[in-house]
């Protein structure tokens, strides 16, 4: 499939640029709360920077420092009113497949519970970014088969989501 043969390089390309899609770390995180979040996990895992962070908690892209893999490190603090984090890992163990992302490793980090989950590559806006903002007929439908297809995968293995 043409989708599947550039998907390299386009991972490629993106990463190469300045990922305009993570946002500094002043944009996310009080000074505080960022020099809570450990360095170093397990002294396997290197945070690098943030991707995302909301009421759930904190999204970093890692790197792994034995293979220098890309991972992505999920926190949650100890003291969420509503942890959620534990009940995700063991979601993520049982969905575990084609396309979804592996988890590595699951536990707690000085005042956090921490998750490492393999890095799948380009998000579908970061790919219609790429694409000039327009995507074919037969990429869409490519993109729907696929999603369709992890939806399938999830609910077999008896998993509801509401997102």
């Amino acid at each position: 499939m043409r989708l599947k043969s550039h998907y390299h390089q386009i991972t490629e390309l993106l990463s190469s640029k300045s990922d305009k899609h993570q946002l500094s770390q002043s944009d996310y995180y009080h000074k505080q709360q960022q020099e809570t979040i450990p360095k170093i996990i397990k002294n396997r895992w290197s945070i690098q920077s943030p991707i995302s962070s909301g009421s759930f908690g904190y999204i970093y892209q890692g790197k792994n420092l034995i293979t220098n893999e890309k991972v992505a490190i999920k926190f949650e603090s100890k003291n969420s009113h509503h942890p959620q984090l534990y009940k995700e890992s063991q979601i993520y163990r049982s969905i575990e497949g084609t396309g979804m992302p592996k988890m590595y490793w699951y536990g707690t980090v000085d005042s956090y519970h921490a998750m490492i989950l393999e890095m799948l590559g380009p998000s579908i806006e970061d790919l219609y970014n790429y694409c000039h903002r327009r995507f074919t007929i037969k990429t869409v439908v490519l993109l729907g088969q696929q999603m369709l297809e992890r939806i399938c995968h999830i609910h077999r293995r008896a998993v509801i989501h509401r997102e």
